[in-house]
C-alpha cells in the first residue's frame, strides 16, 4: 500500500482506438469521443439545427472525417456531400448503398456493410465523377444527404437531409490523472478540457441542456461506481469559463476519484465520452474523436483539388448540355496555402478564381475555398465528348502546393428525338396497353410522361416510362425523352379515344385549283374514327344552283385528285367525305369556287407549311434531322410529284449558309436530312413542291417558311 500512496502526479494519457458492437453496425469509439444531439425544447428556427427528417439520423464524427448515416431505406442508393461556406461549396462528395438495414458508414470499417464493412470518400460504382478526395470535415461544414434511383437521379429532389457540424472539442493532450498519497478522494482526480461554442448556424445551449461524462473502462472497474465498467457525471455550469469574448464556452471538469481507481486508470487505456444525456432529438449528432487518418484504399486528404461545379451538373455528375450550354459555369474547389488559383479548358483562356479565405502569412496552412467562372462563350466552342478543367495553383511563400488538378467533363448538346407510341394514337374499342419508345442508343436514355393536356416537365418528378401504359379511357399522354446528359427532345403528344369505332370525321381544307375542262381538289384527311379510311368520294356540283353533276370515288393512299370531264367556263365547286368499315362520313364544307378555262397552262404548287423540324441521333458517325411539312394548298393544277428539302447551317451572325438538299415522293410529308450534317450545329429547312412529271426536269415552287 506504501508503494501505491505514492503521488503519480500529473500523467498525459496516450491516444487509443477500440471498437464496439451497435446495432447492424459497429462504432468507432476511440479515446476521445465527444458526441452532441440536438435539443427539441430549444426554440429555434428548424434551418439552425438542419433537417433530417423522420427516422432518419447523420451522425458526423469531424475528427475522423466519418459520417454514419442511419435509418435510410435498405439496400438504397445515397449521395453525400460535405458543402461550406455561405455558397456551399463542395469539399467531397461519395454515393454509396446502404445495407440491409439502411445504415451507411463513411470512412470506417464496420460491420454490416459490404466488403471490408465501410465506405470510401470520393468516386464509387455509383458515382466515378465524385472529387478523388477525402474532406477534412471542419466544425460548420454542411453533411447533407439524398436518396438516389437507381440511375442516381433523386429520388425527391426537395427530400435532402443535412447537419450542421458543431464546434465541439476535447484537448487530447490536456487529459490528465493526478493521484496523490493519501486516501482522500479529493486529491485523486481524472480531468478533461474543451470548448463547445454556438455558430449561427449550429447553435448550442451551454445552460438549458444536461451534459455528462463517461469514462469507460478498459480491462478493469471503477471502484468510484461500484465496480461498474463506467464511471458518469454531469458537466456543472461552473465548469465553464468565459472566452475573451464573455461568452463561456471553455469548460474543464474533474473527476473524484479513488485513489485505487488513479492506479488502475494511470496503467490502462479508457474512453472518454462526452454527450447529451437529456432532451435529444435524435436525428442528428456531432462527434470528436482527435484527429485520425484515411480508411486504407481511400481517396487522401487532398491540399488543392476542383471537387466539382455549381452550375453544369445532371445527376451529380458535370456536363454541358443543351439546357446549360448558354450560362457561364462555376468551378470550385479546395486549397490550403494557395496564393493564386485560375481554371482552362482546352484552347480557352485562363480564369482566376477567389480564394476564401485569401492566402495569409500568419495562418499559412487555413483550409481555403475557391470558386472560378469559365464563360459559357468557350464552353460553346468545345468539340463534343469529354474535355477537362484544368485548375493551377501557386502556393504562398514557403508552402508546397500541388500545381494542378483536372476534373472531367462531358458535353453533349444533341437533343434526342421524340418518343413513339405503339399502337399510335387513334380510335379504339377496346382498352389499350400502350409503350413508348425512343431511338436514343443511350441506354442511360429516359421517357418522362404526363396524363392530359400539361406537358411533362424535367425538372419535376414526372413519371419515368418502365412499363406499357394501361389506356382504358379516352385520354392524351404527353412525354419526352430525356438522354443521359439531360437534353430534352421535343414533346410528343398521344391522344387516345376509346370506344366503339365510328365513321371518319369529314375531311377539311378543302381547295380547288382550275385546269383545262379539269381541276385539282386537295384535302386534308381527318380522323378515321377507330378504322382505316378506305376510300374518298368527291361531290362535283355548280357553283350556280348547288346542283349535284355527279361524285367520284378514289382510293385512300392521296389527298390530292384530279377531276376531269368539266365544261369550260362553267363555275364549279367540290366537296369530299372519307368511308371506312363503319360507313360513309360526312360530306367537308365546300371548296372555294373555280372555272375551267380553254388553254390552261399547269402553274407550280404553292408553298408546302413547313412544320417544326425535330433532332435526329448520331447512327455510324451519320448525323440526322427530320423536316415536317404539309402539303400545299394549291398543286398548280397538276398533281403534286416530289418535294425538295433543303438544309441551312445558322451561323454565329444568324445568317442561312445552304449545305445541300434531299428529294422524297408526293406523299411524303416529313424527310430524315443527312446530307452536309454536323453533331452540335444548328440547322434550319425549307420545302418546296413539284408538279413537273416523272422523267422530265422538275419545276419547283415557291419554298415554305
Amino acid at each position: 500500500m506504501a508503494d501505491q500512496r505514492k503521488e503519480h502526479g500529473k500523467q498525459k494519457l496516450t491516444k487509443h482506438e477500440a471498437y464496439t458492437m451497435r446495432g447492424g453496425g459497429a462504432t468507432k469509439k476511440l479515446f476521445v469521443a465527444f458526441f452532441v444531439a440536438l435539443l427539441a425544447a430549444l426554440m429555434l428556427t428548424p434551418s439552425a439545427f438542419g433537417a433530417v427528417k423522420g427516422t432518419r439520423s447523420i451522425e458526423v464524427d469531424y475528427g475522423i472525417d466519418f459520417v454514419v448515416l442511419d435509418g435510410y431505406p435498405a439496400n438504397t442508393n445515397v449521395r453525400v456531400d460535405v458543402l461550406r461556406g455561405p455558397n456551399d461549396v463542395l469539399v467531397g462528395s461519395t454515393t454509396q448503398r446502404t445495407d440491409s438495414q439502411g445504415l451507411l458508414e463513411i470512412n470506417h470499417i464496420g460491420g454490416g456493410q459490404f466488403g471490408a464493412g465501410g465506405d470510401c470518400w470520393g468516386p464509387s460504382t455509383l458515382n466515378p465523377n465524385a472529387p478523388n478526395v477525402t474532406p477534412d470535415i471542419l466544425p460548420g461544414d454542411k453533411v447533407q444527404s439524398t436518396i438516389l434511383n437507381a440511375d442516381g437521379t433523386p429520388v425527391d429532389p426537395t427530400d435532402q437531409d443535412f447537419t450542421v457540424t458543431r464546434d465541439i472539442k476535447i484537448v487530447p493532450d490536456a487529459t490528465t490523472v493526478t493521484g496523490a498519497a493519501t486516501t482522500d478522494t479529493t486529491d485523486n482526480t481524472i480531468t478533461m478540457i474543451g470548448h463547445v461554442r454556438s455558430t449561427a448556424d449550429a447553435p448550442i445551449n451551454i445552460s438549458g441542456d444536461v451534459l455528462e461524462l463517461r469514462l469507460n473502462a478498459n480491462g478493469f472497474t471503477w471502484e468510484s461506481n461500484n465496480n461498474r465498467k463506467d464511471l458518469r457525471a454531469q458537466v456543472l455550469p461552473e465548469d465553464f469559463t468565459a472566452d475573451g469574448d464573455g461568452d463561456p464556452t471553455t469548460f474543464k471538469h474533474v473527476f473524484n476519484v479513488t485513489q485505487n481507481d488513479v492506479v488502475r486508470a494511470d496503467g490502462n487505456n479508457f474512453e472518454q465520452i462526452f454527450e447529451w444525456s437529456a432532451g435529444l432529438a435524435g436525428n442528428e449528432l456531432t462527434v470528436y474523436s482527435g484527429e485520425g487518418g484515411v480508411l486504407e484504399g481511400c481517396p487522401p486528404q487532398a491540399k488543392t483539388a476542383i471537387t466539382g461545379v455549381s452550375t453544369h451538373t445532371v445527376a451529380g455528375k458535370p456536363v454541358v448540355n443543351s439546357n446549360n450550354i448558354a450560362n457561364d459555369m462555376v468551378v470550385s474547389g479546395i486549397a490550403n496555402g494557395a496564393q493564386t488559383v485560375s481554371v482552362q479548358v482546352p484552347g480557352g483562356s485562363p480564369h482566376a478564381g477567389t480564394l476564401s479565405p485569401a492566402f495569409d502569412a500568419a495562418n499559412p496552412n487555413a483550409n481555403q475555398t475557391w470558386t472560378a467562372t469559365i464563360p459559357a462563350s468557350e464552353l460553346a466552342a468545345l468539340p463534343q465528348g469529354q474535355f477537362n478543367i484544368t485548375a493551377n495553383f501557386t502556393a504562398g511563400p514557403n508552402q508546397a502546393v500541388p500545381e494542378t488538378s483536372t476534373l472531367s467533363v462531358l458535353k453533349d448538346t444533341q437533343n434526342p428525338a421524340a418518343p413513339t407510341a405503339s399502337p399510335p394514337a387513334g380510335r379504339y374499342s377496346s382498352a389499350q396497353a400502350v409503350t413508348l419508345n425512343e431511338s436514343e442508343a443511350d441506354t442511360a436514355a429516359k421517357i418522362h410522361y404526363t396524363i392530359g393536356q400539361t406537358p411533362p416537365d424535367p425538372d419535376a418528378n414526372d413519371t419515368v416510362f418502365t412499363g406499357q401504359i394501361q389506356v382504358t379511357a379516352s385520354q392524351t399522354i404527353k412525354a419526352v425523352v430525356i438522354d443521359g446528359a439531360g437534353n430534352v427532345s421535343p414533346v410528343a403528344t398521344f391522344a387516345y379515344t376509346i370506344g366503339a369505332n365510328t365513321v371518319p370525321a369529314a375531311p377539311t381544307n378543302v381547295t380547288a385549283t382550275a385546269g383545262n375542262a379539269s381541276a385539282t381538289v386537295n384535302w386534308t384527311a381527318p380522323n378515321n374514327g377507330g378504322s382505316a379510311i378506305t376510300e374518298y368520294r368527291v361531290r362535283v356540283f355548280l357553283a350556280s344552283n348547288s346542283s349535284i353533276v355527279r361524285t367520284e370515288v378514289f382510293d385512300a393512299t392521296q389527298t390530292s385528285r384530279v377531276i376531269g370531264g368539266l365544261t369550260n367556263g362553267t363555275a364549279y365547286k367540290f366537296q369530299v367525305r372519307a368511308v371506312n368499315a363503319v360507313g360513309l362520313g360526312p360530306f367537308s364544307a365546300d371548296s372555294n369556287t373555280v372555272t375551267p378555262t380553254v388553254g390552261t397552262t399547269v402553274g407550280t404548287p404553292s408553298a408546302p407549311r413547313i412544320g417544326t423540324a425535330v433532332n435526329g441521333s448520331r447512327t455510324d458517325n451519320v448525323v440526322s434531322a427530320t423536316a415536317k411539312w404539309s402539303a400545299p394548298t394549291s398543286n398548280g393544277g397538276s398533281p403534286i410529284t416530289q418535294y425538295r428539302v433543303e438544309a441551312f447551317l445558322v451561323t454565329s451572325t444568324g445568317t442561312l449558309s445552304p449545305v445541300g438538299s434531299m428529294t422524297t415522293g408526293a406523299s411524303a410529308r416529313q424527310l430524315k436530312v443527312t446530307n452536309g450534317l454536323s453533331s452540335g450545329l444548328t440547322y434550319r429547312f425549307k420545302v418546296e413542291a413539284s408538279n413537273t412529271p416523272a422523267g422530265q426536269t422538275p419545276v419547283w415552287g415557291p419554298a415554305s417558311a
